[in-house]
C-alpha cells in the first residue's frame, strides 16, 4: 500500500507542478512570442497526461484502501486524506 501511496503523491506533485507551470509567467513555451502550435498542442497533450496520471493514481489508491480496510477504518482515512488534499491544494 506504500508504494501506491508513493506513487499517487509523485504524480500529485508532477500535476501540481504542471499546472503552476501554466502559469504564463513561468511556462517557457507560453512566455515565448514564437511558440509553435505544436509546441503549445505538446504542452497541453503533457498536462492532459499528467492529469489523466493523477487521476488514475487517486482511483487506485481508492480501492486499494478500500480493498484493505473495513467500512469503518475506510471512512476514518477517506476523511483524513480529503482533510490532507484540500490543505495541499489551497
Amino acid at each position: 500500500m506504500n508504494n501506491q501511496l508513493d506513487v499517487f503523491n509523485a504524480n500529485l506533485q508532477k500535476l501540481q507542478h504542471a499546472l503552476k507551470s501554466s502559469n504564463v509567467k513561468e511556462n517557457d513555451v507560453l512566455v515565448r512570442q514564437d511558440a509553435s502550435k505544436a509546441d503549445i498542442q505538446q504542452l497541453h497533450a503533457d498536462m492532459g497526461q499528467l492529469r489523466q496520471s493523477g487521476l488514475s493514481a487517486l482511483v487506485e489508491f481508492h480501492m486499494l484502501v478500500k480493498e484493505n480496510t473495513n467500512e469503518a477504518e475506510w471512512e476514518k482515512i477517506m476523511k483524513q486524506f480529503n482533510k490532507e488534499l484540500s490543505l495541499t491544494s489551497a
